[in-house]
């Protein structure tokens, strides 16, 4: 059975509605202005639905230790997505605004859906401060992965085009960051020996980063040509880890290719030897494509970031193929203008993952 929380306001009389707003913003990662609306708006507002009882569990525990109402109902039903509720619709009413503010202190909730409290939202009197309550929030909720979605196939090209209009908002910065990401990246490849075997462990780290400030882009900050520095304070041993999947990934890749050529010898065409390496390697592609993205934004594990990686692309394998043609395309357009279109195309195409991880990972 899937499960919803709801939340209605502050739940304390002596509640900071300025500091609980500024706790509900950085943990559910929305804008104060938008949280101070949903805690003060009066309404039932649907926070999350699709959850397990566990994740819901977590995520009311969070609610009540920063002192909201909130609750835990089976059954979704439509409501207001926080991530989709645009600021002027808290103002109207909705269907999730019609149910009685009874239902939140009493629910009719089978005992399996219980809704846990926790000891310290019974202390009326003196507000969990805005550390504290981040902390807590954090150790609640860190091992509930992001809800994975199931998008259209056409998905794959809108992608590409919100990458597109992520990365025109700071276009200089996003060329300086992408360009001196790759040129390090090359660089260290360079280095005899260990140098190619460096340079996939640390990709990672410097992907991360860019994901971290396409992140914070989203949120209203502007995005730092050094945001490919990001990585080395976002789990950076973590991302190292995604890096050592990164050389396993391509040295089984090297590994079909070779033992194809000699199984097949000079009777192999260029067209099957796409074909098979194509289908061996996209469920290990998989497994790595989101990994760098989930581990530096989510702040998970490099092991449940391959895992949900996985499960992301495997969900959602036309619109990815979709996507991977066209960023093809664009990446052969870029080489074509001189080579230098790449400044530009290959800035798009990093983008365009970050927008694709959006849609595919609540």
């Amino acid at each position: 059975m899937d499960y919803e929380v709801r939340v209605k306001g502050a739940a304390t009389a002596g509640l900071d509605i300025d500091l609980a707003s500024r706790q509900f913003a950085k943990v559910f990662k929305t804008e104060v202005e938008k949280a101070h609306k949903i805690i003060t708006s009066g309404k039932v507002v649907s926070l999350r639905k699709n959850l397990s009882l566990e994740r819901a569990e977590k995520i009311h525990a969070v609610l009540t230790k920063i002192g909201l109402r909130a609750v835990i109902h089976p059954a979704p039903i439509k409501g207001a997505e926080l991530s989709l509720v645009a600021e002027p619709e808290l103002d109207k009413p909705t269907e999730l605004s019609l149910a009685p503010a009874p239902e939140l202190d009493t629910p009719s909730v089978p005992q399996q859906a219980r809704a846990v409290q926790s000891p310290s939202s019974s202390n009326t009197d003196s507000p969990t401060t805005d550390s504290t309550a981040i902390n807590i929030a954090k150790k609640q909720i860190k091992d509930a992965d992001p809800e994975v979605n199931v998008v259209p196939i056409g998905n794959g090209f809108t992608w590409i085009a919100a990458g597109f209009r992520l990365m025109k908002q700071h276009p200089l910065a996003w060329i300086l960051a992408s360009a001196a990401a790759i040129f390090i990246n090359a660089g260290v490849g360079l280095i005899p020996v260990v140098g190619p075997f460096l340079s996939l462990a640390i990709w990672p780290v410097l992907f991360g980063g860019l994901m971290v400030g396409a992140h914070k882009q989203a949120k209203g900050q502007p995005f730092s040509g050094f945001s490919f520095l990001n990585g080395l304070s976002a789990q950076p041993i973590q991302l190292v880890l995604v890096g050592a999947a990164y050389l396993v990934f391509y040295g089984l890749l090297i590994g079909l290719m070779t033992g194809t050529f000699i199984l097949m010898g000079d009777d192999v065409s260029t067209v099957t030897l796409f074909i098979i390496t194509w289908s061996a390697s996209f469920p290990p592609m998989m497994i790595l494509f989101f990994a760098p993205t989930l581990v530096a934004v989510n702040n998970i594990s490099a092991y449940q970031a391959c895992k949900l990686s996985l499960m992301g692309g495997l969900r959602n394998a036309l619109p990815f193929m979709l996507f991977c043609i066209g960023l093809i395309v664009i990446l052969l357009l870029g080489v074509l203008v001189v080579g230098v279109g790449l400044l530009v195309s290959m800035p798009i195409a990093i983008a365009s993952m970050y927008a694709a991880y959006c849609d595919i990972f609540d």
